[in-house]
């Protein structure tokens, strides 16, 4: 008798008695609507048009993409700045507090705390996309 390599479901449906070895083995599987396909021209035809035109309207989308990522990336420049110019402020603000308060030797840890602040706002989303680049999705 000749084997039968069978999946797991199909297995579980013969021992349930859901189906037989013979209805099995007459199931189109996905070589045969392969070969089947590529025998008949007319069905052919239509799935290379079907798949050009999933293509065509990729191309459509991909251009409204283009426009999504321009605009993701004005509105990183803007918060960039945003987050700049608070930053400066606060910093100002607490040296002068750090100077009321005659506490001069604040200054330091008090600019590299909003120097680091500003760094990282301007350093994490090109992180982000060095580690998207790296993974293969495109930004």
């Amino acid at each position: 008798m000749k084997e039968i390599t069978m999946s797991i479901h199909d297995f579980m449906e013969i021992q349930r008695n859901n189906v037989t070895y013979k209805e099995l083995k007459n199931l189109n599987t996905l070589d045969d609507m392969v070969e089947y396909i590529l025998k008949n021209p007319k069905l052919k035809t239509i799935v290379i048009a079907s798949i050009a035109y999933m293509n065509i309207n990729l191309c459509a989308y991909a251009s409204e993409l283009d426009s999504l990522r321009s605009a993701k990336n004005e509105i990183i420049s803007v918060l960039q700045v945003c987050i700049g110019i608070i930053c400066i402020v606060m910093c100002i603000l607490e040296i002068g507090k750090a100077l009321i308060g005659h506490r001069s030797t604040d200054i330091s840890s008090i600019v590299m705390k909003y120097g680091s602040a500003l760094v990282g706002v301007c350093l994490i989303p090109k992180v982000f996309t060095w580690i998207a680049k790296l993974c293969g999705v495109q930004l």
